[in-house]
């Protein structure tokens, strides 16, 4: 298992706003230029095709950086990137997207690999192209009608989005008695990063009957999972969304949602990163089969959602993502005792391609690390 991260400090307690800096953040590759892009690789189930899927094609230079051609083994296509992607050639699919398309051609040369369950090119929604598209300001409370129950949400797109670009979505879930306004104030920290290159939204919880304000998600006769499919389907409308790069992030409850999220819908998300989150109300039996990568983080003095509960949780990706081992001599449970919230990240060998899991543990309880926003966005980068 690979070392992340170690001794890495201090931790915020607003479950619903994380605001701190620091930590380490992620850059991509050089975008790439050149000649006519070759044919990507063959279907596979990891990451498609030879090491070269399908080069850039001609075009100008890269607007920013962005991934380039595809790899073998465990790794994704390229270091992705965090500025805008290629105005020239495209990106290649290195065997295409999990979705099972090809790469997407932008503006120059030929795209993509054939259909493959690897790291591939974008997958473009009907929202693309539009000419115009609800309010993505961060701070406009929208309302859908989920079975006849009004559910609200706030969305944030990119300054100077190009409907024509699709962009990585990622749903962002308030913890316990949180609201849906305080995550969009930062997203757990990954605006900072993933600003430019994503669309965040932010869902808001159903209260109880005795308490309106304990707002969660219990997902009571499958309430919050209807919403999500109904959010994923509406957003795949109205904004350009990549469908192969569709990821949840949350704390506490937030983290058990990002949970359920991959057990009832491992086929549409790509990725999550729970904080503090674990798996219950039995909702496994109702598991579909397909791998999500996993990036967990989890205090092991957490006496809310217990340190055992988010190790179970996070095994089960171990398992289906079939991990073998860890680093020899390397405790992802043995933090060092101290004041501060030191850490130690961890990643699992063995994975399938394209589908890693990394187990971040901290001997802090309850609590956001500072460290977590900028170590997700690194994470997400890598799809």
């Amino acid at each position: 298992m690979a070392l992340l991260g170690a001794a890495c400090n201090a931790t915020l307690d607003d479950e619903g706003d994380d605001t701190s800096t620091g930590g380490m953040s992620a850059s991509g590759g050089a975008g790439v230029t050149g000649g006519a892009g070759a044919a990507g690789g063959a279907a596979g189930t990891g990451v498609g095709g030879s090491a070269v899927s399908g080069a850039a094609g001609t075009g100008q230079p890269a607007g920013g950086t962005a991934s380039s051609v595809g790899g073998t083994g465990s790794e994704q296509g390229g270091a992705a990137g965090s500025g805008l992607p290629m105005t020239g050639g495209a990106s290649s699919g290195a065997g295409g997207p999990s979705s099972g398309a090809g790469g997407m051609s932008t503006t120059g040369g030929a795209g993509g690999g054939s259909a493959g369950s690897g790291v591939g090119g974008a997958v473009p929604t009907d929202g693309c192209g539009a000419s115009t598209w609800p309010p993505g300001d961060g701070t406009t409370l929208q309302t859908i009608d989920v079975d006849g129950t009004p559910r609200q949400y706030i969305v944030s797109i990119p300054t100077g989005y190009d409907p024509n670009h699709p962009y990585r979505l990622i749903f962002a879930w308030h913890g316990r008695t949180g609201t849906a306004a305080q995550v969009a104030r930062n997203y757990y920290n990954l605006k900072n990063t993933l600003g430019s290159t994503t669309i965040f939204v932010s869902g808001q919880g159903l209260g109880t009957e005795a308490d309106p304000a304990d707002t969660g998600w219990p997902n009571t006769n499958g309430q919050d999972i209807a919403f999500v499919r109904a959010l994923v389907t509406s957003l795949e409308s109205s904004y350009c969304v990549d469908k192969s790069r569709i990821m949840s992030v949350g704390m506490s409850y937030g983290g058990i949602m990002s949970y359920s999220i991959a057990c009832s819908m491992g086929d549409v998300f790509r990725a999550i990163a729970p904080i503090a989150g674990a798996s219950f109300g039995g909702r496994g039996s109702q598991c579909v089969t397909n791998q999500v990568a996993v990036f967990a983080v989890h205090g092991t003095a957490d006496d809310q959602v217990t340190f055992a509960n988010g190790t179970s949780a996070k095994d089960t990706y171990v398992t289906r993502n079939h991990c073998t081992t860890m680093t020899a001599g390397e405790d992802p449970t043995a933090c060092p005792a101290s004041p501060t919230d030191e850490c130690s990240c961890l990643e699992y060998q063995g994975c399938d391609a394209g589908y890693p899991v990394v187990w971040c543990t901290h001997n802090g309880g309850h609590t956001i690390p500072n460290w977590s926003g900028p170590g997700i966005a690194a994470f997400f980068q890598r799809f």
